[in-house]
């Protein structure tokens, strides 16, 4: 048996230039696979290269992307001034609705 042809078809992205070459970038797609477009829309973790969005990364729902997030914002794997970046953004986003 062969392995499913996946594409996505790209509904929305948010982006965070890195440097001159790179950005990290999420965006909302949803999957088609082997020609079939799938009911349920998936976020995909991804970047660019000079502009040009590298395809080999896995899909994953956002509930499981946030979720990860949460996780990673729990373990000491980033640094106290990520956190504080992500906590800052968070509680921005809180006064602002």
């Amino acid at each position: 048996m062969s392995k499913p042809k996946v594409q996505y078809k790209l509904h929305d992205r948010i982006s965070h230039n890195v440097d001159s070459e790179y950005d990290i970038v999420f965006d909302k797609c949803t999957p088609i696979i082997d020609g079939v477009s799938q009911k349920e829309e998936q976020l995909l973790m991804r970047y660019t290269k000079n502009g040009n969005t590298i395809n080999n990364a896995p899909a994953f729902s956002e509930i499981d992307m946030v979720k990860t997030i949460v996780k990673l914002y729990n373990s000491t794997l980033v640094s106290v001034e990520a956190k504080e970046v992500l906590r800052k953004g968070i509680t921005k986003l809180s006064s602002e609705e």
